[in-house]
Formats: C-alpha cells, sequence, structure tokens
C-alpha cells in the first residue's frame, strides 16, 4: 500500500492515501515500511555518466573494429563506423545508469 505517513499509535500506523483518505493499519498487519527518497542531482546524473561511457565504449570498438585504413570502402570514414556503432552503446549505457542509480527508498522498520 503506498500512502502519507499521519501518525504513530500503539496499535499501529495512521496513514493518509490520495491526500484525504485516512486508513487505520495494525502492527501486526505491517511487514515493512519505506521511506520514498527525492532522486539526488547526483543519482540522476548516473544516466549522463552511462550514456558518455557507453558511447565511448561504442566508439572506440566502432573505430578500431573498421581496421587500419583511414576509410572503410569508398568513402566511409572510420569516425562515421565509430559513431554508429557508439549510438546504440550510448542508449544501453544510459539505461545501466539510469536503473544502477537504485530505487530511490530506504527501509525504516521490518518485522521479526
Amino acid at each position: 500500500m503506498a500512502a502519507e505517513f499521519a501518525a504513530v499509535t500503539p496499535e499501529g500506523l495512521q496513514l493518509v492515501r490520495n491526500g484525504k483518505e485516512q486508513v487505520d493499519v495494525k502492527q501486526a498487519d505491517v511487514v515493512r515500511v519505506y521511506q520514498v527518497l527525492k532522486r539526488s542531482a547526483a543519482r540522476a546524473s548516473a544516466t549522463w555518466i552511462g550514456l558518455a561511457a557507453g558511447f565511448g565504449a561504442g566508439f572506440a570498438v566502432g573505430y578500431v573494429a573498421a581496421g587500419p585504413p583511414a576509410r572503410v570502402g569508398p568513402d566511409i570514414p572510420k569516425a562515421a563506423v565509430g559513431a554508429a556503432i557508439g549510438l546504440p552503446c550510448a542508449g544501453i549505457g544510459a539505461l545501466a545508469g539510469h536503473f544502477a542509480a537504485g530505487k530511490g527508498e530506504r527501509l525504516v522498520y521490518r518485522a521479526r
């Protein structure tokens, strides 16, 4: 159940759901309580770091894989091959950075 904290009573918790509905939860029914944290700028930057790292790694692999001459084929520069491989790798890196940043919640209470 997702709700905002209202009060603690000897019997359990009082929560507010949807901004107006008060819900009383008995202590025996509470298994875990999490505090939802706002994403900080440092956590949000993990997506951009992943994007840059993915593009850099993909570009390097594509550039090296293009071979020793300065051009691949009649008119395709090695840098274009590196960029073509780097772009999908940038997307993969951005997704990895986004999910590696975590959910942004902290365990406050767990029943024994």
